[in-house]
C-alpha cells in the first residue's frame, strides 16, 4: 500500500509498518462489526455498513492519529485489558510496538482474582507459563472453572428480559412495533444516557417514541427472518440423542462468534467447520466429530453454507443444544475445541484435548495442539493423572497476576471491590516494570 504524501517524513516508515502488518485483521475485524444484512438477507457490506474504500480511510485514520496521539504525549505503555480484537485496538497495538512503547495485555482468567499477562494478546497465555517469577501464593482451590457468564440455551421471554435487568424493559418497549427485541438493542442506546444520568423517565419515553425508520424497519425485519430461519434449520438438523456408543466420536463444541477467543486466537481456523473438516481427514474412517452449537449463538456470523457443510458430511454429526455437554465429554474420545473451556473441562475429567488455536490451558498436560497430520494413536496414551493436572493447575495459578480486569468476575470475587483495584492496580504497576516490549523489526 502506497504512503500517503500527507503523512509527515518522520512518520512514514512507522507508518507503513502499522499499515502493512495489520490490514488484514483490520479489515477483519472491522467487518465483523460493520456486516449487517443486505435487502436479500445475506451478510455483507451494505448501505448500513462500510465500503473497501471507507475502511481503509478509517484505518489510516486510525493509524496517523495513534502514531501522532503515542508520540506527542510521549506515552510510555500501552495497557489492553482484554485481547486487541476490535479493529482499532489492533491499530493501538502496533503503532505501540512500532514506536517501541511498552506493551502489556490482560486477560481475566477463570480463578478468582487472578489474570494472565503478555506483552501481546499471544504472549499473555503463555508468559506465565515461562515465567519464573509468582505472586501472591493462592490456596488450593476448586479446579473447575466458573463459566457463570454463560447463557443457557432457548430464548428468554419478555418477562425474564425485563426482570434481569432494567435495559430489558427498553426492549420490551420495542416490542409492540414488531421488531425483535433483541435485534431492537442498539436503538435504545439514545435512551440509556439520559437514564444513566438519573433521568428514567425521559429515557423510557425517548425510547417509546422515538421514530423508526422505514430503513430501519427493514432491517429489523430482515435480522428476526434470518435468526427464525436459521433458528428453525438448526432445530431440524439437531439430533436430540446422538448415537454415543456404537462408533468412537470426538466432542466438538462451537464458539460463540464473533467474540475475542476466535477472532484473536483461531488464526486459520476462524471458520470452525474447517476445523472438523480437516480433523476428519486425520481419523480413522468409522469415527465421527458431535458438533454442539455455542449456548448463546444466533444466526450473525452464521451463514446458510455453515450448516450446509455440516448437513453434507455424513460423518459430521449436530447434537441439539439440550444435549448434556458432561455427558459428551465423558463418552468421548476427546475434545477438540479452538481454545473454549471445554477443552479445561475434558482433561480434567480425564480425556486429552485437541486445540486449533490459543488456550489459557495449553500448557496442561493431556493438551494436544493440533497440526495438519495428526497421529491419531496419541489418543490412546494413558491419560494424565488428575493428581498431576490439579499440580499444574497450582503452579499456572501461583504465576498468574493479582486482581481483575474484567468487571464481570468482580461477581464471582471474594474480596471487596476496593481491596480488588487496590491488590490489580499493584501488579499492573509490577508488571510495567518488569515487562517489556520487543522492539519492531
Amino acid at each position: 500500500m502506497k504512503t500517503p504524501r500527507s503523512v509527515p517524513s518522520r512518520f512514514r516508515s512507522i507508518y507503513q509498518n502499522v499499515m502493512a502488518k495489520t490490514k488484514d485483521s483490520f479489515l477483519r475485524n472491522m467487518a465483523r462489526q460493520t456486516f449487517m444484512l443486505d435487502g436479500h438477507g445475506r451478510l455483507g457490506f451494505s448501505e448500513s455498513g462500510h465500503g473497501y474504500a471507507e475502511t481503509i480511510a478509517m484505518m489510516h485514520n486510525a493509524t496517523c492519529g495513534y502514531i501522532s496521539l503515542l508520540s506527542d504525549m510521549r506515552i510510555d505503555a500501552v495497557v489492553h485489558c482484554v485481547p486487541p480484537h476490535l479493529g482499532y485496538d489492533n491499530i493501538l497495538d502496533a503503532c505501540a510496538e512500532a514506536l517501541s512503547i511498552s506493551r502489556l495485555t490482560l486477560i481475566q482468567s477463570h480463578f478468582s482474582e487472578k489474570f494472565f499477562f503478555g506483552i501481546n494478546a499471544h504472549a499473555a497465555y503463555q508468559e506465565p507459563y515461562d515465567s519464573d517469577e509468582a505472586f501472591i501464593s493462592c490456596d488450593r482451590e476448586k479446579y473447575e472453572a466458573n463459566i457463570f457468564y454463560m447463557k443457557k440455551g432457548g430464548r428468554e421471554s419478555m418477562i425474564d428480559v425485563v426482570r434481569r435487568k432494567p435495559r430489558g424493559l427498553l426492549h420490551a418497549i420495542r416490542a409492540p412495533f414488531g421488531l425483535d427485541p433483541i435485534a431492537a438493542g442498539w436503538l435504545v442506546v439514545r435512551a440509556e444516557q439520559e437514564i444513566t444520568n438519573g433521568s428514567v423517565f425521559k429515557g423510557l419515553m425517548m425510547t417509546a417514541i422515538a421514530p423508526i425508520s422505514r430503513k430501519e424497519r427493514r432491517q429489523f425485519a430482515d435480522m428476526a427472518q434470518r435468526r427464525r430461519v436459521y433458528e428453525a434449520r438448526l432445530i431440524g438438523l439437531s439430533e436430540t440423542s446422538p448415537d454415543l456408543d456404537s462408533t468412537p466420536f470426538i466432542y466438538m463444541p462451537l464458539h460463540l462468534q464473533p467474540e475475542a477467543t476466535t477472532s484473536e486466537y483461531a488464526g486459520d481456523y476462524l471458520d470452525q467447520i474447517r476445523g472438523a473438516e480437516e480433523l476428519l481427514i486425520d481419523m480413522p474412517d468409522d469415527w465421527r466429530i458431535i458438533i454442539k452449537e455455542n449456548p448463546k449463538q444466533g444466526a450473525f456470523f452464521r451463514d446458510p453454507a455453515f450448516l450446509d457443510r455440516i448437513e453434507c458430511n455424513p460423518r459430521l454429526v449436530l447434537a441439539a443444544k439440550t444435549v448434556d455437554s458432561a455427558r459428551l465429554i465423558s463418552t468421548s474420545a476427546a475434545v477438540a475445541t479452538i481454545g473454549g473451556t471445554a477443552g479445561y473441562e475434558a482433561i480434567l475429567a480425564g480425556k486429552p484435548c485437541i486445540i486449533f488455536g490459543a488456550a489459557w490451558y495449553q500448557g496442561l498436560p493431556g493438551v494436544i495442539r493440533y497440526n495438519p497430520g495428526l497421529d491419531f494413536s496419541c489418543l490412546s496414551n494413558p491419560a494424565p493423572d488428575r493428581v498431576a493436572i490439579e499440580e499444574a493447575v497450582d503452579a499456572l495459578r501461583r504465576k498468574l497476576a493479582d486482581g481483575v480486569v474484567n468487571h464481570k468476575w468482580m461477581e464471582i470475587a471474594p474480596n471487596s471491590p476496593d481491596a480488588v483495584a487496590n491488590t490489580t492496580a499493584s501488579s499492573i504497576i509490577r508488571l510495567l516494570k518488569t515487562t517489556k516490549s520487543v522492539p519492531a523489526e
